[in-house]
């Protein structure tokens, strides 16, 4: 497994570092295992985004903050994190081979799954793309 970034998003992710959270724990964001992901994520009603991603990689480091700010603002998107080293069979089930990955889940189902470190602009319009 590999992580990754686009360059060009990697300025604007180095700005919104500053204080939103500290990497490994989120105020709004839920750490989700293989025991909860039922309950959290395919049962809920309505739209959420999963984070899959892993302590020691960058990318995933610089998309945290966008994503908790994200999760402050979009109060009707669920957001969630699943770490792929302790949950791996989660991992396998959605062919998580690189991160971060992030799949968007409507009503227990994937309506998206996308790849990537990217600016908050691009989770947005991600976002939109399966509320349009």
């Amino acid at each position: 497994m590999f992580c990754y970034t686009s360059v060009g998003y990697l300025s604007e992710i180095l700005l919104n570092l500053d204080s939103w959270c500290v990497f490994g724990y989120s105020k709004s964001m839920k750490l989700v295992t293989q025991e909860t992901f039922k309950p959290e994520v395919l049962d809920h009603k309505g739209l959420i985004l999963v984070d899959f991603y892993a302590e020691w990689c960058g990318p995933c480091k610089m998309t945290s903050p966008i994503l908790e700010q994200l999760s402050q603002e979009m109060k009707t998107v669920k957001f969630v994190k699943i770490d792929v080293d302790a949950s791996s069979e989660l991992s396998s089930q959605f062919s998580i081979f690189s991160i971060p990955t992030f799949i968007l889940f409507k009503n227990g189902s994937v309506v998206s799954q996308f790849s990537g470190a990217m600016g908050k602009e691009g989770f947005v319009s991600e976002i939109q793309k399966v509320t349009a």
